[in-house]
């Protein structure tokens, strides 16, 4: 049974309106919150420059803009409430939705420059030469909501992309482990086959 279908499941049986006692990936939804959540302030001025205007003023594109923005206000409320104590049972199935049809990387991306995403890829190249020890270590100390919140969005680019590396050397490691315990089960066999014949 997929997570979804887990959570569908258990959302059938309980008060929509009461607090939640089961969240998915509350990590990811602390990091889609800080990303959803930032305007860049280019974007933060255009948004002001519309909000003045008369209704009568605006443009198909331009309401198009607001309700996109009231859209987005709408799921930085809910995942205000899904990453703290607040969050009901009627949050849970659209901020899991949301995580699982949205990327994190392309929100990224629209929300910093191209200057921006040079920097941090300068970043990443040095961040890219930790040990793995200090990798895991840097990793963990992010990784907690009070030490991710402190980022800036350049930094907040950084931890994502060095939890991935992380991820990539841990698969390496074990992959290394497995083939290395069969290389020794395959000269144990053959050991074991010479001595017997």
């Amino acid at each position: 049974m997929s997570a979804g279908n887990i959570i569908k499941e258990i959302l059938r049986n309980v008060d929509k309106n009461e607090k939640a006692s089961i969240k998915y990936k509350p990590e990811l939804a602390m990091e889609f919150l800080k990303w959803v959540s930032y305007n860049p302030e280019n974007d933060h001025e255009k948004l002001e420059l519309l909000l003045s205007k008369k209704a009568n003023e605006l443009s198909i594109d331009e309401i198009e803009t607001l309700r996109k923005y009231k859209k987005n206000q709408e799921l930085v409320e809910t995942l205000k409430r899904y990453c703290s104590d607040k969050c009901l049972n009627k949050d849970i199935m659209p901020i899991y939705n949301f995580m699982n049809k949205e990327s994190l990387e392309k929100i990224m991306q629209t929300k910093l420059t191209k200057k921006e995403i040079e920097e941090a890829n300068k970043l990443i190249l040095k961040y890219n030469k930790m040990t793995n020890n200090e990798l895991k270590n840097y990793v963990s100390f992010y990784h907690k909501p009070e030490n991710y919140q402190k980022l800036s969005m350049i930094e907040a680019y950084v931890f994502h992309e060095m939890k991935k590396q992380l991820t990539i050397r841990s698969n390496a490691k074990l992959e290394n482990m497995i083939n290395s315990q069969i290389e020794d089960n395959i000269v144990m066999r053959t050991k074991s086959y010479f001595k017997n014949n």
